[in-house]
């Protein structure tokens, strides 16, 4: 399947180049346009899989056109390849401040171009699917009211999945970034467990289980429901733990309603 080309370029020379050499290289030309009024429109109702842009005078000075380009490239997460005449660094640095994702210096040296773009594409591509399955997971772990965790040892820091911060309903900016802020909320009745359950995940590179309860924010106690797992390098080193959480208070609370009916009999 070819991948679509959009061009925007007042430069009929340009044209017939980008046509004769694209194409043969397995690539579409969608559309050429001279305007980025018309690119847009291209944009909006073609989706092509990168765009060539020539960054020329005309088109710098319409400053609100392209930075509407830009935006909607950004939202549709597409390539920008922008084209420009110079070496100068400003201008190559203002092309990567209007959202380039890559930027061509003319003449073109069309065959290094052709295996820029592939790989530009190919990039793009595997990013996508990364954040489509990043995507996926965070919805399944929010409907399963499942987080994770990651700690290093060597510098202490403790990444949160966005899930954890809504289990604690705590906002990211809350988050000190380190492994005592895991103990912050947990009740103190369940803090020594809790202690004791990372000590022995550290101390003997075992994986733990364990329920605790934390007092979330708004004061209400939460069960959770935590797995914690060594990670050790290949040369058998501890470099850190990683582990899930999930609210188990709905279980919990079965749990306690059947003994209860079962007391009852």
């Amino acid at each position: 399947m070819r991948s679509h080309v959009l061009l925007i370029d007042s430069d009929s020379t340009m044209h017939l180049s980008v046509c004769q050499y694209l194409t043969d290289a397995g690539f579409e030309l969608v559309s050429t346009v001279s305007s980025l009024e018309d690119g847009i429109d291209v944009i909006k109702f073609n989706a092509p899989a990168l765009v060539l842009l020539a960054l020329t005078r005309p088109i710098i000075d319409d400053s609100t056109r392209l930075a509407g380009i830009s935006a909607l490239l950004v939202d549709e997460q597409i390539p920008l390849i922008m084209i420009v005449d110079t070496e100068e660094a400003e201008r190559i640095q203002q092309c990567y401040e209007l959202g380039a994702t890559d930027v061509v210096i003319k003449p073109i040296n069309w065959q290094i171009l052709v295996h820029r773009l592939h790989y530009i594409l190919k990039t793009h591509q595997a990013l996508n699917r990364l954040a489509i399955s990043e995507l996926r997971l965070s919805n399944a772990q929010r409907l399963a009211k499942l987080g994770n965790w990651e700690w290093t040892i060597k510098d202490g820091h403790l990444y949160w999945s966005h899930e954890i911060y809504d289990i604690y309903q705590y906002h990211e900016h809350d988050a000190s970034g380190n492994r005592p802020f895991l103990f912050a909320a947990v009740d103190e009745l369940d803090l020594p467990k809790v202690e004791e359950a990372f000590n022995r995940a550290l101390k003997f590179k075992e994986t733990v289980n364990i329920d605790y309860r934390i007092k979330r924010k708004d004061g209400v106690l939460v069960w959770l429901n935590q797995q914690i797992q060594p990670v050790i390098d290949k040369q058998g080193r501890l470099t850190g733990l990683t582990g899930t959480i999930q609210n188990i208070t709905e279980r919990k609370k079965n749990e306690k309603r059947l003994t209860v009916s079962g007391e009852d009999y």
